[in-house]
């Protein structure tokens, strides 16, 4: 097992980097650290006792592959009180040796600390040049923020904290801290807060006055003498900071010093040179609180990074970087040990808010309003920029990139690195964008002729470019809106013009009345990631995909053939090396899930079997007049809108489903009335057009039954297996063992303790085998279901209670209907369920006559696989197929295992 992290620790000054992991609770196996500094050598050994040196940076070839890097590298060529040589400085320049290691030995996680000149230094091209040194990379995605350790601390001191994630990583939202993050204090408190607390060593006094009449003592960082009743300035080399007291002015201590950055009481009095401890000469020291990192900060980045680091290195055998509970497939065109994937320019960016959705972009207003977004509103009149979406087939935004910023009247563009992106991000289009500061929204000569090229261009890598928008800080100005966008798509010897919304609606899937059967088993393959799942469910998978495949389901002619033969090799492969295991978890790779969700996403069902589906759930049922209404208003609105198109192959279908409901209104009555051959008809529609979307997990997971037929050897039908739920406990000896999407009814007079029988049973179903759902008509949600499913204990997060049968049940692997009677639902209607939700296990609750009889008794009986009767109050009988009948107190107070 692996007890930690590799960690290495570049320009390591005192450790305080390594402090902050330490501080976060991140355990560490092997420890390596940089520096060239005697002095903080000593001390990070004297602290670290484990950590082994690893030379300069210059001089690290062979050490073990880091998991996580972290540096600040020198700064002085980027302060603002240095001399601004930027990155060509020779100190600060030593950046470029860092992400050397960090190209080198990849590490999973990587982390940098430094001034906020590294923002404005070369009129900000050095920062350009670090996201652009990262971008080539090709490995990571990366976020920063400019932290304040005032926030943490009573220093004033800003750095920029710059966060790398290798792509193949779980996702990991670092950034941005808030105020209203918890590690803050209140605005109030951090006003007040002063830095009189953290200073004092010896016999110096603690208490201090505030100004004295001759205001000494301000706030400033070029003053010479601070007040301790504010906060500190940024801390300097030398113990330059001098503070006022009645008997006179003196600089802090190196104590003090290390108060004011997080560091414990005399972090840096000592250190180990040789063999020898000694301490530290006090100038030095001051060099070493004043390089360092500040300690909360770091602590706090560290916390946010946790869930990755420690969950990645501690909970499993790692095995050339893979769980061995985990399976990863690779891209399905890649070698399976290529690991490194496409280009992240387009994934660089500054993250202000959680992880979101992928914005989807259907017409010029999309993308506008997305850019926008992308502009700092107090530049985009002052400075023209260059900017590139990029977006896969569904037309949705995979990232941006930042391309150029240029002055106040012109920008420059690079063709090769706006397509170079696209090209290696395995987009399909790309929408173009700069701003006008001027508010001028019209294109010039220059834009006209750039688009053009750029179409050119991107036609001979089959990239599309939807669109070329100007904005404003008011307005914009779309190319492909006013018709300026060309295609090489010839008539004859005409190009033909594209129409105003044809370009965008080119990313849509494509509408079809049946989900191909391959792209069906590719979306059951990506509901695999990420899921606990046992043997036995894998196997269900793949025997359906191969019945799929022997039966012609899936043929060599289908479009995604070579697809489901590749995930069914892998599938196989995984199976047959964890087949031995009870559970496991299954994990898809990023760029297998990218090109698995282009292939679902390139089709779906036509607008109007949402609505089709909506009026079959009306029927049979008491509906309040407003509903009705709501769901024709609906319609009626979707077709004038033409999110309903005239092409929908079932536009008559929902016109007659109109008149229909109209009828219904006229007459005024209560429940919605559907013929026999009017709902198989319409439930054929819905049930041939249900594709991906009416599929769920239970049915992907469907019991692998061999389904024999025709003669068969006693022998080999022994040897047979069928699957059944896997029930244990009092459920196992009152019931047996039932297969997969079985029926029960449950039938008694009232009071006699059905509900509670029930609730009992969705509660053990719930814990142990899936989703249920309770819907309960006879009691409603009211007080007496709470207190039966308090009294039971049952209360789980995957048991819902409602007091409708929904239209879409494919949530759910069990469903409890109590009552039938209730629902008004006839048999007919019971058999029509099943069958719509395939793999579903439904238990239906019968209220019965003084007699013991009730409508329906008799078909119930001799269709469904158990029979639960309540003969007497507290006593449950049951008779089905699966055992030869149990009895059961419904009451009692024993609370059995499940197991």
């Amino acid at each position: 097992m692996t007890n930690g992290l590799v960690y290495l620790d570049l320009f390591s000054g005192t450790g305080g980097f390594a402090l902050g992991l330490q501080q976060a609770g991140i355990p560490v196996s092997k420890h390596y650290f940089s520096e060239i500094d005697k002095h903080a050598i000593a001390n990070y050994q004297y602290h670290f006792k484990h950590a082994i040196y690893a030379g300069s940076i210059e001089q690290i070839k062979k050490i073990q592959q880091p998991d996580l890097v972290t540096f600040g590298f020198p700064c002085q060529d980027l302060s603002i009180s240095g001399n601004r040589a930027g990155l060509e400085g020779k100190r600060s320049g030593l950046f470029f040796e860092a992400m050397r290691i960090i190209r080198e030995y990849k590490p999973r996680v990587f982390i940098f600390e430094n001034v906020t000149g590294l923002f404005t230094s070369n009129q900000g091209k050095d920062f350009e040049v670090v996201l652009e040194t990262v971008a080539h990379l090709g490995l990571y995605e990366c976020q920063w923020q400019l932290l304040n350790s005032g926030w943490f601390l009573p220093q004033h001191r800003q750095r920029v904290y710059f966060v790398g994630i290798l792509r193949s990583q779980p996702r990991c939202t670092v950034f941005p801290f808030r105020e209203s993050d918890a590690v803050f204090e209140s605005i109030t408190q951090r006003t007040e807060k002063t830095f009189q607390e953290k200073i004092g060593a010896n016999s110096l006094p603690v208490k201090y006055f505030s100004y004295d009449n001759l205001g000494r003592g301000k706030f400033s960082q070029n003053g010479k003498v601070y007040n301790p009743m504010v906060k500190a300035p940024t801390l300097t080399l030398g113990g330059d900071i001098k503070i006022f007291l009645p008997e006179g002015i003196r600089k802090l201590t190196p104590l003090e010093y290390e108060r004011l950055q997080g560091f414990p009481d005399n972090w840096t009095q000592f250190g180990l040179y040789g063999n020898e401890v000694k301490k530290i000469p006090m100038t030095y020291r001051y060099d070493l609180c004043g390089n360092a990192v500040s300690v909360p900060v770091v602590r706090e980045v560290m916390n946010r990074l946790k869930p990755l680091l420690v969950d990645s290195t501690t909970n499993y055998t790692i095995v050339e970087g893979i769980s061995e509970k985990e399976m990863v497939l690779y891209g399905l065109d890649e070698k399976k040990e290529k690991k490194e994937k496409f280009v992240p320019e387009i994934f660089i960016r500054y993250k202000s808010d959680e992880e979101k959705p992928r914005t989807k972009v259907t017409q010029s207003r999309d993308a506008a309003d997305f850019l926008r977004g992308l502009f700092q509103p107090d530049t985009i009149e002052v400075q023209e920029e260059f900017m590139v979406l990029y977006l896969n087939r569904l037309g949705e935004i995979k990232g941006y990139y930042r391309h150029t910023k240029g002055s106040l009247t012109g920008v420059m563009v690079d063709l090769k690195h706006i397509l170079a992106g696209a090209v290696k991000s395995l987009s399909s289009s790309i929408i173009v964008s700069h701003n006008h500061p001027s508010g001028n929204e019209n294109p010039s000569d220059g834009d006209r002729a750039l688009t053009q090229k750029l179409l050119q261009a991107a036609d001979i890598f089959d990239i599309k470019v939807l669109d070329h928008i100007i904005l404003t800080k008011e307005n914009y100005f779309s190319f492909a809106d006013q018709g300026m966008m060309e295609r090489t798509k010839k008539t004859g010897d005409n190009i033909a013009m594209e129409t105003k919304n044809e370009r965008y609606s080119a990313n849509r899937p494509e509408e079809v009345s049946l989900i191909s059967k391959d792209v069906e088993f590719i979306k059951k393959v990506l509901n695999l990631n990420k899921k606990e799942k046992t043997p036995e469910q894998l196997l269900s998978l793949i025997r359906s995909m191969q019945r799929a495949i022997e039966q012609k389901q899936i043929r060599k002619s289908s479009p995604y053939a070579k697809e489901i033969q590749k995930l069914q090799e892998a599938l196989i492969g995984f199976y047959n090396q964890h087949k031995g295991k009870s559970k496991f978890v299954i994990t898809l790779d990023n760029l297998t899930m990218d090109i698995l969700n282009k292939i679902i996403g390139s089709q779906t069902v036509y607008p109007s079997i949402k609505y089709i589906k909506q009026y079959i759930g009306l029927q049979g049922k008491e509906v309040d007049r407003e509903k009705v209404k709501s769901l024709m208003k609906n319609i009626v609105n979707a077709i004038i809108k033409k999110s309903i198109p005239a092409s929908d192959p079932y536009l008559t279908k929902l016109k007659e489903i109109l008149k229909k409901l109209k009828v219904h209104l006229d007459e005024r009555k209560k429940v919605v009335s559907v013929s026999v051959a009017e709902l198989q008809g319409l439930q054929g529609i819905v049930n041939s057009c249900e594709g991906i979307n009416g599929l769920n997990e239970q049915e992907y997971f469907a019991a692998p039954t061999p389904h024999p037929t025709g003669v068969v050897s006693s022998v080999d039908f022994v040897k047979m297996e069928f699957e059944g739920q896997g029930f244990k406990g009092k459920w196992a000896t009152f019931i047996g063992d039932p297969c997969k999407g079985f029926t029960a009814m449950v039938f008694g007079k009232p009071k006699f303790g059905k509900s509670y029988l029930c609730i009992d049973f969705a509660g053990y179903l719930s814990r142990n085998h899936g989703k249920v759902l309770y819907v309960a008509k006879e009691e409603e949600l009211d007080a007496t279901l709470q207190m039966k499913l308090k009294d039971k204990s049952v209360a789980h997060p995957d048991l819902f209670v409602s007091d409708l049968l929904p239209e879409d049940l494919c949530a759910y692997q069990f469903v409890f209907l109590d009552s039938v009677t209730k629902l008004k639902l006839s048999p007919e209607q019971l058999s029509q369920l099943e069958k719509t939700n395939p793999g579903v296990s439904f238990i239906y609750v019968f209220q019965v006559r003084k007699d013991g009889m009730f409508k329906g008794r008799n078909d119930f009986q001799h269709d469904v696989d158990i029979v639960i009767e309540v003969p007497e109050r507290g006593k449950a009988v049951q008779y089905g197929r699966f055992n030869q009948g149990g009895e059961l107190n419904i009451f009692e107070t024993k609370n059995e295992q499940d197991v």
